[in-house]
């Protein structure tokens, strides 16, 4: 038997102020899996996680969490509910240090379970471990990636939303996030991912959905033979039966 979404998106259509960004887009994700969604510039799909947790206008749809809706909630009551955004471009506070980073992400937690979600990321990323005195701004690139991430990880969500992790990065640091964000997924998290570098994200998805011109699709067919196919459809404009769309 499938199990219930975790996060359920139901005909959203969301935007900034009278501009509709996204229209009627459906998406699902359960959780210990990663739901990646791609598409070209302008497709939507920050859009997209801004409007689920709460910091893009929505004027249509319903958008729940474990079958509890989330309109009308703003985002820090989102977020205790359980959704995590890690934006792109690494928001972390450069002057702290790593731990110091981790602790302010983690207001009002006992030291006993602030020590265990801790050990957690530490586990998931070993680097942040040698470097937890070290000020953030000294981190590399990568380093600040796996930070951010790890900050998100604190608050204990259920949901975890990035929104391109890879940005920036050389390719080796690429497939090392993706590899963290299997793992983060494999220990029961819905991960929902929008990302650009397009092979990595399709290595370690569940399954796919493609945003074109603001409007949404599951793909079902995205490895092997069939990834080309799916790379025309979102930035050639290509059909599967390869006519233009």
């Amino acid at each position: 038997m499938t199990a219930e979404p975790l996060l359920r998106v139901r005909g959203l259509t969301a935007g900034y102020g009278e501009i509709q960004a996204v229209r009627e887009v459906d998406v699902e994700v359960r959780a210990g899996e990663i739901v990646t969604v791609l598409g070209g510039n302008g497709a939507g799909k920050t859009t997209l996680l801004g409007a689920v947790a709460g910091l893009v206008d929505v004027f249509d749809g319903e958008i729940s969490l474990a079958d509890r809706p989330l309109g009308g909630l703003r985002p820090h009551a989102r977020a205790r509910r359980g959704l995590a955004l890690v934006q792109e471009n690494k928001r972390v506070f450069r002057a702290l240090s790593v731990r110091d980073n981790l602790v302010v992400a983690t207001p009002r937690l006992g030291r006993a379970e602030f020590d265990a979600r801790e050990q957690n990321v530490y586990e998931l990323f070993p680097v942040l471990a040698e470097k937890r005195r070290d000020p953030a701004g000294s981190l590399s690139g990568g380093q600040q990636q796996m930070l951010a991430i790890g900050q998100a990880l604190m608050a204990g969500p259920s949901v975890l939303m990035l929104d391109e992790p890879s940005a920036g990065l050389a390719p080796r640091l690429v497939a090392e996030v993706m590899d963290r964000v299997a793992t983060i997924a494999s220990r029961g998290m819905a991960v929902l991912l929008v990302e650009q570098a397009v092979h990595q994200a399709l290595r370690v998805a569940s399954r796919v959905y493609v945003l074109r011109l603001g409007r949404c699709s599951e793909q079902e067919d995205f490895r092997g033979a069939d990834k080309q196919r799916l790379l025309d459809h979102i930035y050639l404009g290509a059909a599967a039966d390869g006519s233009r769309t």
